[in-house]
């Protein structure tokens, strides 16, 4: 079956899912509006077939894999050379692996893995997370041809022909109320779950079984295309949805897809749609939709603003169209109606396999080069560690999005968003007579670094982990946001509260105050959570700046003494966030902001220490160099008993710090 308003829609869709990414940041529907057209025409292949069997399979596999696999693997490899050569570094480490899932096709598996962990939150994307939707239908269209096949035979033994639809209507219901739980579970990994994305491919070819069914008059069919055209142009500008895929938010785009093939069917004649122009750009919509991303995402890279401006963003369009148009007659047209992938199915594959290469060859080029240069940074990093001087920038910003806490890779924290579960994990001696309790959310955690390098000097300490990802110490929430889910974030705090006061620990660290877009403030929530261990000595730590852009991607692209990536510090710090009269007697407040800004401005490097990993975490190199300072309260607060040795070149403890006294008093 071919319908020309089909053809043309392809344009609309893509042309919306560029548009809604280069200037709104947002999703627009298209994608969902191509997954619906692709259910509908492999059900139409297969449902027109008697007895589909594994020829039909495996014939439907050649044709999709010889559509795609030019096109994909010119794309993917300009993007390798686009960003090994103009991309800044700091990133390489998940965008080469990202190219990779790419190369699979499991880039939305790898997305769900990675692409929204907690630590990415704030980095510019993977020039290669497009890839996501084709990864997606590429294993639906390995698995589910298979499936359809298996069930019209069956169908077909069992005489249920008449019944087909109402059997894919039941699957297709089932389908999207497993979306709907998944995007109720956790949304931003829903969004790239294949399976929570089937019922998209089902309601497509439902349509294509129910739809000759359906007759409309014609002026009627065409009002109904248009005002499907309308739909899916304007409710994502309209209606905040973005969290809601591919739950109910994404019956808008598949009704509207839906609207406009019955439009189509019953002669609506779209001319928006059908005409010539269309038909031809609709032979560029695939690739125009694999270009506009890393075109798009190379700006952002260089700039550091994912805001493009009309005159960058109609940049970035012509650029992938006349890329879409050269891919389009050099590669996608000539491959397709290659001999070679329209006879033998085996002898097709193993070309679409080849035609693959460049890419794998592209993509490996460039993880060579990454491993190689991952090695001698960090083999710098950690000579410094041992008292090497640090000519160069440490970490390197090749590898400081890696420069993390021990517990995000043993897995020694709570990530889950709505999970309120204590894990509780021992750092230093397991054994230890002293135990102190780290406890809170990531910027309680990045101390974690300095507190083991105290261990490896004092040989009773213990260290008891307690961290919850997108939370923070405090048992109310008025005032501060949280990237958890707020309910969960306050049991898990009842729950920490509860087991640290079991562990009963000679102190408890935790951060301070918080720095947020208001500036920094000292929440009610965190004394009330002080209040609730009393008798047990609290060390609050003052919170570090945070910017509104990432600090470690600024000093990779301008190099660390730009004035770009500096913060004033009177709009981030104030001069007395919290006052000691208002302080619970077991808490002290140790202030190292001194270690981030001077008097007037908070800098993203320090010594040749390179501060942050992204817009607010402190690299664990930087977190680990004012382990002195940390053991100076320690000493202070008589947790501990020791003449600290310097970890680091440089890392010695402030005069302040120095002269602590045993009884300190509350940092003002």
């Amino acid at each position: 079956m071919y319908l020309k308003e089909i053809q043309g829609f392809r344009v609309i869709a893509a042309l919306l899912v560029a548009i809604y990414h280069v200037w709104f940041h947002r999703v627009s529907g298209g994608v969902d509006a191509f997954f619906v057209i692709a259910g509908f025409f492999l059900m139409h292949s297969f449902a027109k077939q008697e007895r589909p069997g594994m020829a039909e399979v495996l014939r439907y596999w050649q044709r999709c894999l010889a559509r795609i696999a030019p096109s994909a693997s010119v794309v993917i490899l300009a993007t390798c050379v686009l960003f090994l050569t103009l991309g800044t570094d700091m990133q390489w480490s998940g965008w080469v692996r990202s190219a990779i899932a790419a190369l699979l096709m499991v880039e939305n598996w790898w997305l769900m893995r990675n692409g929204v962990n907690y630590l990415s939150i704030g980095h510019s994307p993977s020039p290669f997370q497009q890839m996501w939707a084709l990864s997606v239908q590429m294993q639906i269209y390995l698995l589910l041809p298979l499936a359809v096949a298996a069930a019209l035979a069956m169908l077909e033994r069992m005489g249920w022909q008449r019944h087909r639809a109402r059997v894919l209507a039941v699957v297709t219901t089932l389908a999207f109320a497993y979306a709907l739980l998944k995007t109720h579970q956790y949304q931003p990994a829903a969004y790239f779950n294949t399976f929570a994305r089937v019922w998209e491919f089902l309601a497509g070819g439902l349509l294509a079984l129910i739809v000759p069914k359906l007759t409309l008059p014609r002026p009627h069919a065409r009002i109904l295309g248009y005002l499907s055209l309308v739909v899916l142009a304007g409710f994502a500008a309209l209606i905040p949805v973005g969290n809601a895929f591919p739950g109910m938010a994404a019956l808008i785009p598949v009704a509207a897809t839906a609207g406009v093939i019955i439009s189509a069917r019953n002669g609506g004649d779209l001319r928006l749609l059908n005409n010539a122009p269309m038909q031809w750009l609709g032979n560029l919509s695939f690739t125009f939709y694999l270009w506009h991303w890393p075109l798009y995402i190379l700006v952002w890279n260089r700039t550091g603003s994912p805001d493009v401006g009309l005159i960058g963003g109609l940049a970035i369009l012509a650029t992938a169209f006349v890329l879409s148009v050269l891919t389009w007659w050099l590669a996608e047209r000539p491959f397709r109606q290659s001999p070679l992938v329209t006879g033998r199915p085996v002898l097709a594959f193993s070309v679409c396999a080849l035609a693959m290469m460049p890419a794998a060859l592209g993509a490996g080029l460039w993880w060579s080069d990454y491993t190689l240069s991952r090695q001698r940074a960090e083999s710098h990093r950690q000579a410094v560690l041992q008292g090497a001087p640090a000519p160069a920038l440490v970490p390197a910003t090749l590898i400081v999005r890696d420069d993390i806490p021990v517990s995000y890779r043993d897995g020694c924290y709570q990530s889950g968003f709505r999970n309120s579960e204590l894990v509780e994990c021992s750092y230093g001696n397991q054994n230890g007579a002293t135990t102190v309790v780290l406890a809170g959310g990531s910027h309680s955690l990045q101390w974690l670094p300095a507190l083991q390098r105290i261990a490896a000097q004092v040989p009773d300490l213990r260290i008891v982990n307690l961290a919850k990802s997108g939370c923070t110490f405090t048992l109310s929430l008025d005032g501060i946001s949280v990237d958890s889910d707020p309910q969960a974030c306050l049991d898990w705090n009842r729950r920490a509260i509860a087991r640290i006061r079991e562990i009963a620990p000679r102190a408890v660290i935790t951060t301070g105050t918080r720095v947020g877009p208001e500036g920094e403030i000292l929440p009610e929530g965190y004394r009330a959570a002080w209040d609730a261990l009393a008798g047990i000595p609290v060390l609050a730590i003052r919170d570090n700046p945070r910017a509104d852009f990432d600090i470690a991607a600024c000093v990779s692209r301008h190099g660390a003494d730009a004035s770009d990536c500096t913060l004033p510090r009177n709009a981030i710090l104030r001069d007395r966030p919290f006052r000691e009269e208002n302080l619970p007697a077991h808490v002290v407040l140790a202030d190292l902001s001194d270690a981030f800004c001077d008097a007037v401005s908070c800098a993203p490097t320090r010594d040749s220490f390179l501060i942050y990993r992204d817009s607010n975490h402190l690299t664990a190199t930087y977190a680990a160099r004012l382990a002195p300072r940390i053991s100076a309260h320690l000493n202070a607060m008589r947790i501990i008993h020791m003449k600290f040795a310097g970890l680091i070149s440089g890392a010695t403890a402030s005069g302040a710090d120095r002269a602590a006294t045993p009884r300190p008093q509350p940092v003002r």
